[in-house]
């Protein structure tokens, strides 16, 4: 996969829960955030978190 652009404070993240085994209402629901509205602890870390998972992307099935 290609590679992310640079997360900073000005980055938006949109999230969204898909598949498992219910299709719960409350929990499929997009949550959105923007980096510098979190503590800087937690903003390292997630940024962590979707730097790592990036380098276990693969392309979707065609």
């Amino acid at each position: 996969m290609g590679r992310l652009p640079v997360l900073n404070n000005h980055t938006a993240i949109a999230l969204s829960r898909e598949g498992g085994f219910a299709f719960i209402p409350a929990l499929a629901g997009q949550q959105r955030f923007v980096l510098v509205d979190l503590p800087a602890p937690k903003c390292e870390r997630l940024c962590a978190l979707i730097n790592r998972a990036a380098l276990l992307a693969q392309p979707p099935p065609r």
